[in-house]
C-alpha cells in the first residue's frame, strides 16, 4: 500500500488526515496546490513523508520516479526540488531544502539507496545527473548548514556553494560530497571518501579524505564482466 503523509504549516491536522485518506483511495498521481506552495507527484511513493512550509515552495515527482521510505522537508520560500523520470530511492533517504532560492533536481534514471540530500543556505543549487548510482549512507551538501563568523565583524565566511555531479557517476558506501564540487561524468568516488570543494575531472576514480584521484581514463558498469 503506497502511503503519502503531507503537512502543510499553519494547517489543521483535519488536512493531514484528509491527504492520507485521499491517497490511499486514488492510488494515482497527487498534485496538492495552495497559495504558498505545489506539490506534483506522477511517480509513485511508498511509506514516504512530506513536510513543506514557507511560500512559494514546489516539488516535482515525475512519472516513472520511486521513492521509499524518503523523508522530504523543505522549509523557507522559493526552493524547488525536481526529481526526473525513472528516477529511484530504492531503499530510504532524506531530502532537506532551507532558507530560500535552492533547487535539488536529481536527473533520470538515477538511483539512490538510503542517502541525505542537503541544500541549507541561500540560492544554491545541487544537480545529480541521469544514470548515476549512489550507494547506502552518501551524503550531499551545498552548504555547512551553521554560519562560521570571522572574529570582530561577524561576517560569515563559510556560504552555500552548488554542487554539481555530471552522468553515469558511481558514488560508493559512506562517501561525503560537500559544497562547491564539481564531479564529471563517469567517474567513480570510493567508500568513505570525502570530496569537498574540488573538481574530479570526467572517467576518473577518486579516493581518501580528502579527496584524490588515483585513476584517471576510466569508466564502470554494474554489469560484472
Amino acid at each position: 500500500m503506497n502511503l503519502l503523509r503531507i503537512w502543510y504549516s499553519k494547517k489543521s491536522r483535519l488536512s493531514a488526515v484528509f491527504a492520507d485518506i485521499l491517497f490511499k483511495l486514488i492510488q494515482k498521481p497527487l498534485l496538492c496546490m495552495d497559495r504558498q506552495n505545489s506539490i506534483q507527484i506522477k511517480g509513485k511513493l511508498r511509506n514516504c513523508k512530506v513536510m513543506i512550509s514557507g511560500n512559494g515552495n514546489s516539488i516535482l515527482i515525475e512519472e516513472g520516479a520511486l521513492l521509499n521510505k524518503v523523508f522530504i522537508e523543505i522549509s523557507g520560500s522559493n526552493n524547488k526540488l525536481i526529481i526526473r523520470r525513472n528516477a529511484r530511492f530504492a531503499e530510504g533517504g532524506r531530502i532537506r531544502i532551507e532558507d530560500f532560492g535552492n533547487t535539488i533536481k536529481l536527473d533520470e534514471n538515477a538511483t539512490m539507496i538510503n542517502c541525505f540530500l542537503s541544500s541549507a543556505d541561500k540560492n544554491t543549487r545541487m544537480y545529480i545527473g541521469r544514470n548515476c548510482l549512489f550507494s547506502a549512507d552518501v551524503i550531499i551538501r551545498t552548504s555547512d548548514a551553521h554560519s562560521i563568523l570571522r572574529c570582530g565583524t561577524n561576517e560569515r565566511i563559510n556560504a552555500g556553494k552548488d554542487v554539481i555531479i555530471g552522468e553515469h557517476v558511481w558514488i560508493c558506501n559512506g562517501a561525503r560530497v560537500m559544497k562547491g564540487t564539481v564531479i564529471g561524468d563517469n567517474c567513480v568516488i570510493g567508500s568513505n571518501t570525502l570530496v569537498s570543494g574540488q573538481q574530479v575531472d570526467d572517467n576518473c576514480l577518486a579516493v581518501g579524505n580528502p579527496c584524490n584521484v588515483v585513476k584517471k581514463n576510466i569508466n564502470w558498469s554494474n554489469i560484472r564482466c
